[in-house]
């Protein structure tokens, strides 16, 4: 976001949408819904029933990471930064973290793609924090925002009409 936020990205192609970033980024609409998930250490038997039962944990989270308002702007629960939702599985796997959390997509594309020996080593926590849609965004300094995000609107409105959308999230999106 800092990129985005200086000038240096032109668009962001994955965003949670945010009131603060419309300020900088001019956003096209939903092409996807996600959950946001707690991960522990496999076997583990913690259940989220609300920010109270998060007090007792170590919770790795994203620098500058959106996950759910009530959770981010919660400063008493013991939050550890890392730069990359998979530094932060990995410190679960490895026990420098109790948990951590993030799109169920960008979860398991991580531990799929970029460190699969840890696959058996974590699993979700039961539940959902939160559900978010999924947008692109183009920098408002970028001199034809306007008519890029209204390109990338009709065609979503095409490909979902013609299907073609759901058979390109199919090919690339874990169920």
């Amino acid at each position: 976001m800092d990129g985005a936020r200086s000038g240096d990205y032109d668009i962001v192609g994955s965003l949670f949408h945010d009131p603060d970033v419309e300020s900088f980024m001019l956003y096209g609409e939903p092409f996807y819904q996600t959950q946001v998930r707690f991960v522990q250490k496999a076997g583990g038997t913690y259940r989220y029933t609300g920010l109270a039962s998060l007090e007792p944990f170590t919770i790795a989270v994203g620098d500058g990471f959106l996950y759910e308002e009530t959770f981010d702007r919660a400063g008493h629960l013991n939050k550890q930064i890392v730069t990359t939702a998979l530094q932060g599985v990995q410190m679960v796997a490895y026990g420098r973290a109790d948990l951590t959390l993030d799109s169920v997509d960008v979860i398991a594309h991580a531990i799929n793609h970029d460190s699969p020996e840890i696959a058996g080593m974590v699993e979700f926590v039961p539940g959902v924090l939160t559900e978010h849609a999924i947008h692109m965004a183009v920098g408002r300094t970028v001199p034809n925002h306007q008519q890029i995000v209204d390109d990338f609107n009709r065609v979503l409105t095409e490909m979902r009409a013609d299907g073609s959308l759901h058979e390109l999230l199919s090919q690339h999106v874990s169920q």
